[in-house]
Order: structure tokens, then sequence, then C-alpha cells
């Protein structure tokens, strides 16, 4: 393998090359091949009334075309050669860009055989040299051991293939799953909703609960109709609804502070409330001002989680704490008046 002849066909002037097919043939293709070890080439074979741009020994087929064409519009037209040649290897190329096919391969699809797809400057860089080397290196295809390195490159695509398969079909599962969790969530959510309105009824029922025998109790023992007592009511708190906290998107949102010794990460843990995460650093100092202008008394609750440890001496969380809304977490961590959407990246 000519590395130095490698090295230069890869740092072509492009702006100022003739990018037609019979110059990318003659002045890209053919010294490539050169550089592996080719002296002569059949080019122009015949194809059952096509032409085919170059046959090395019925075993690897070329395609050139044009730089500005796109491989993609020919994958049809190098199927129809690989059908009439039968090769073990076929390239499509137009000088900037290879593609390597394994006709042989066992799939339905002519487009799935693509083994390897390469710039022309990808063959400056040594890995790549020499896995295409090991296709089309001169002494690889006189003992045929090229055919071994195609079979080898199937099967480590299948492996990446069926990893990629497996990793998104677990991904489609851990959805579901969480799917399923939230649809059940909502539904014990929409039952207790329920059984609240159904309290409620009840209460109403009491509260307009009348006493038919109270008249005659009046007129029996003498009781002044001037001092009915009236019955005690308690007020009855009104139940608060039950709140299902909206999923968020998983992001975890920072405020990076070298200067003033913060490191904080945070989620949204629904549409208003904010979690701090643990571990995370507060400032080392607090605003003078601090305390005025803070946001949901955050000043007093700085004081409340330093004392009861949520806050350690070391100015980090020993545990994840929910804050009313970002902007009064941004404060309790920066110590003074702050705009929560600001400061959280």
């Amino acid at each position: 393998m000519d590395r130095e002849l490698l090295n230069k066909i890869a740092t072509t002037d492009y702006l100022n090359f003739d990018g037609n097919e019979q110059n990318v043939k003659y002045n890209i293709v053919l010294k490539l091949f050169n550089a592996f070890g080719y002296d002569r080439l059949d080019l122009e074979h015949a194809a059952q009334g096509s032409r085919l741009d170059i046959n090395i020994g019925n075993k690897i087929i070329i395609e050139t075309k044009a730089f500005d064409k796109n491989l993609d519009s020919y994958v049809s037209q190098l199927k129809q050669y690989c059908d009439i040649e039968r090769p073990f290897g076929a390239i499509l190329n137009t000088g900037k860009q290879f593609r390597f096919y394994s006709p042989l391969m066992r799939v339905t699809d002519f487009a799935d055989t693509l083994i390897y797809e390469f710039s022309i400057k990808d063959f400056a860089r040594d890995e790549v040299a020499e896995r295409i080397s090991k296709i089309i290196g001169i002494e690889n295809f006189k003992n045929e051991t090229y055919i071994i390195f195609i079979e080898e490159r199937e099967k480590e695509l299948k492996q990446i293939k069926e990893f990629f398969s497996e990793f998104d079909k677990r991904k489609s599962e851990d959805i579901q799953k969480i799917k399923n969790d939230i649809s059940q969530l909502e539904s014990e959510i929409e039952k207790l909703n329920s059984e609240m309105r159904f309290k409620q009824q009840e209460i109403e029922q009491i509260k307009s609960k009348q006493q038919p025998e109270k008249d005659e109790l009046y007129e029996k023992h003498f009781v002044p109709r001037t001092i009915e007592v009236q019955p005690i009511t308690k007020p009855v708190p009104t139940p608060s609804p039950i709140i299902q906290p909206i999923p968020t998107d998983g992001k975890t949102y920072v405020i990076d502070s070298l200067k003033e010794g913060v490191k904080a990460y945070g989620q949204f843990y629904d549409s208003k409330r904010f979690k701090v995460l643990k571990g995370s650093t507060v400032s080392i100092n607090l605003d003078d001002s601090f305390g005025k202008g803070a946001a949901d008394g955050a000043y007093e609750l700085r004081n409340e989680l330093e004392k009861s440890g949520i806050i350690n001496s070391n100015r980090q969380f020993t545990e994840d704490y929910t804050f009313n809304s970002i902007s009064q977490a941004a404060c309790v961590v920066l110590g003074g008046s702050r705009s929560g959407p600001r400061e959280w990246k």
C-alpha cells in the first residue's frame, strides 16, 4: 500500500479539479487502485449491452460518476451490474464519496448490502486505509482473503445493528411502562376526586337535615322561642384539590458560579415548583440587601435550611429540596434577590 500516494489523493484540490466522470475515473479512482498495488485494470468492461467502468477479475466491480452526482440515484444501476457479474464486492463512487457493497450478502434490499462509506479525504487516515486494504489490497485480492474480511465486516455490522435494535426496544419498553404508570396514577387521582365530591355531598346533606320533633319539644318543655339555641357549627375546611405533578422533560438546570462558590443542579417538580438536587452547593456569602426583596421569604428559608442541616456546614444540600418557585430556589442558592429563569441555565 502506497501511503504517500493515498495522502496525495486525499488532499486533492477539488476547487480546481474538473469533476467530470472520465477525469474522476483516470485521475482519482485508478490512482487509488495504484496505491493499493494494481497496475492494470479491465476498463469499460462489457456487461450485457452496458459498459462497466472497472472490473477486477469478475470479483470486484467499480462504477464511477461525476463529482456533482448523487450516488443514491445509481444504486439500482450498480445492482443490475452485480446481478450480471455476481461479484464479491462492488464500489460506487463520485471521486469524492466512495461506497463499498457486499452484493452476495443475504438481505432483501440491495441497499442494505452497504458495508462502508467514506469520503476520499478519509483515505489519509490509517484506520480507514487499513480497512479498505483488506478488501481491495492486491495481496488480499490474489489470495482471496478479501472474501473473509468482507464476511467479517458483515458480522460486525450485524452485531452493531442488533445492539441498536435492542437498545431501541428497551427504550420503547421503558417509555411505555412510564406511560402505563402515568395512566394508573391519573385513574387513581380521578377516583380520589370522585370520593372527595361524594364526601362533600354528605356534608351538604348533614347541614340541610331537619329535626321534625323540634316543634314538639318546644311545646312540651315550654321553651321560649326567643331563646332558641342556634346550632354551633364549625367551619368545614374545603379539601385542597389533589395536584398531580406534571412530568418534566428530565432537563437538569445548573447554576455554576465560581465567583460565588456555587455549583447547583435543579429540575422542575411540576409547572411551578422547582427541586434543587442533593449535593448542590450554595453561595459563600449573602448579599447585604438579602431579605428585603427576595422571593417567597427566601432569606428566612435559607436560615431554616441551614439550621435544620438540609444545607450543611460545607454549604451542600444533604437531600433534594423542593421550593415554591424557581426564583425562590435561585435566591436561596445565591444568597440574594435573583430571577430564577435568568440564573438557572
